[in-house]
């Protein structure tokens, strides 16, 4: 579930027992905090829909990211604005991880509900493919989550909040009523191996494909929201309390005739309604 691209970051697959012991032992909450983060959630989806003035500077924040000193020029603009401009997200929820100190973004995933993407990236991988797992697992595109852009800023790599945000999408999956996630994962710094971690198939039906703009290679995964290996379940549930309890927080927000949209609370307490 690093998707189109994981910023830089070498993954260690080693890592997401640490990650999951820190989480279970002190909480989302708190075992956010102590990393000196705290997780918001923004939307543009439905009931919970909030203004868009937001996702320009989300958007920013992966290009520069994604850019890398240059490395990958398609993400600077003629401009000189350095950007990652994308269509779905304006059709997903974003997973956003902020730091204490500066409100500064340490890391972002979209998940995008397939039948709102009129460009879903599995289906368009190959059609035939892609409409064949969801016959053989008796799912329709509305069943479906398709995570992307799961980005991490450079002083955050290596410290685990790459795995913490795949666990998180487990969560955002099941609180928003999507029982399947697929995507494209990037292979080239063992992206593929993270997701597995966490419990995702890599569909080698799919076969590999180059994304020479990410340089990077890719391959389509799939994972069951409610299928979860035991050791990861509680932090998954943990995880959907605390998103949940931010969406209906959002909710509140965004039909209060008398303040109308406003940002989703971050740094909630989590034991919030599901």
């Amino acid at each position: 579930m690093i998707l189109e691209v994981d910023a830089g970051q070498t993954i260690r697959v080693p890592r997401t027992a640490a990650v999951v012991q820190h989480l279970t032992q002190h909480g989302i909450e708190d075992g956010l905090a102590r990393l000196g983060l705290r997780l918001e959630v923004r939307t543009a989806v439905g009931a919970v829909a909030e203004g868009r003035e937001w996702i320009p500077a989300l958007q920013r924040f992966r290009g520069a990211v994604i850019w890398e000193n240059g490395l990958r020029p398609a993400f600077r603009r003629s401009e000189g604005l350095l950007l990652d401009p994308d269509p779905h997200d304006e059709l997903g929820y974003h997973l956003v991880l902020r730091t204490l100190e500066d409100d500064a973004i340490a890391a972002c995933l979209r998940g995008a509900p397939v039948r709102l993407l009129p460009d879903s990236r599995v289906l368009d991988w190959d059609p035939a493919l892609a409409e064949r797992l969801l016959a053989e697992r008796g799912y329709a595109p509305a069943d479906v989550l398709e995570p992307g852009r799961l980005v991490v800023a450079p002083a955050w790599r290596r410290t685990g909040v790459a795995t913490a945000m795949c666990l998180a999408a487990f969560g955002l999956g099941r609180v928003t009523g999507h029982r399947l996630l697929w995507s494209t994962v990037g292979t080239g710094r063992s992206q593929d191996r993270m997701v597995a971690d966490v419990g995702w198939q890599i569909r080698d039906e799919f076969g590999r494909r180059p994304a020479p703009e990410l340089l990077d290679t890719l391959c389509v995964a799939t994972a069951e929201t409610m299928s979860v290996r035991a050791d990861l379940e509680p932090v998954v549930v943990a995880f959907s309390v605390l998103i949940g309890d931010l969406l209906h927080r959002a909710g509140n927000s965004a039909n209060a005739a008398t303040e109308g949209p406003r940002d989703l609370v971050t740094g909630v307490r989590s034991g919030g309604r599901p």
